[in-house]
């Protein structure tokens, strides 16, 4: 490696680069990472799918509820990563189902919004709130629609999803499957009742 001509600083700026490139790109396991940022360890194993670890938190009452720096739970952050048992271990343990993230979403609009049936069934099931608005006032069944994920339209349908809802436009879940993936989504919100 050629260091510019500028003595002991230049040498020393490029370690300084050469680490900071390292400390980028070289994965960290869960505890160097909530030392590092500072995100509730909770958080990062529930995004890892490490259910020993997961075991160990919530027998230590670790709270279950604490939020990392973008404002999501480890129930949201397991549901984003798809971690179903996880999932189902924080709810038994008793994790609200309220919380939302820095863009108002809730675990159930993330599973719905992915298309997780399991994960949205879990929550669902657990009590989630089937109208959450987020920042945007987008409910579970706006996302679940938009995406053309049938099977958790017909779900949220079934369970009690208001299908008139608005977002702050002025749109509802059937504005939003209009002209999407599966016209299966429009007849059933039609049938539960949904206007434009």
């Amino acid at each position: 490696m050629d260091y510019p001509k500028t003595g002991l600083m230049g040498r020393l700026g490029a370690v300084a680069t050469a680490m900071a490139f390292m400390v980028l790109t070289v994965p960290l396991p869960a505890t160097a990472q909530t030392t590092l940022f500072q995100e509730p360890e909770i958080t990062v194993v529930a995004g890892e799918g490490n259910i020993d670890r997961m075991k160990t938190l919530i027998q230590q009452r670790d709270f279950l509820d604490k939020q990392d720096s973008k404002g999501r739970s480890a129930l949201i952050t397991g549901t984003i990563a798809g971690r179903v048992n996880i999932i189902d271990m924080l709810l038994v343990a008793g994790a609200r189902t309220d919380i939302a993230d820095k863009l108002g979403n809730t675990a159930l609009n993330w599973a719905s919004s992915q298309g997780d049936f399991d994960i949205a069934d879990l929550l669902v099931s657990a009590g989630s709130d089937l109208n959450h608005q987020n920042k945007q006032g987008l409910t579970p069944l706006m996302l679940a629609a938009s995406k053309g994920h049938f099977e958790i339209v017909q779900m949220l349908i079934r369970a009690g999803a208001d299908v008139n809802i608005q977002d702050y436009t002025g749109r509802g879940a059937l504005g939003w499957a209009r002209g999407g993936r599966d016209r299966r989504i429009e007849m059933a919100l039609e049938d539960a009742g949904a206007r434009d």
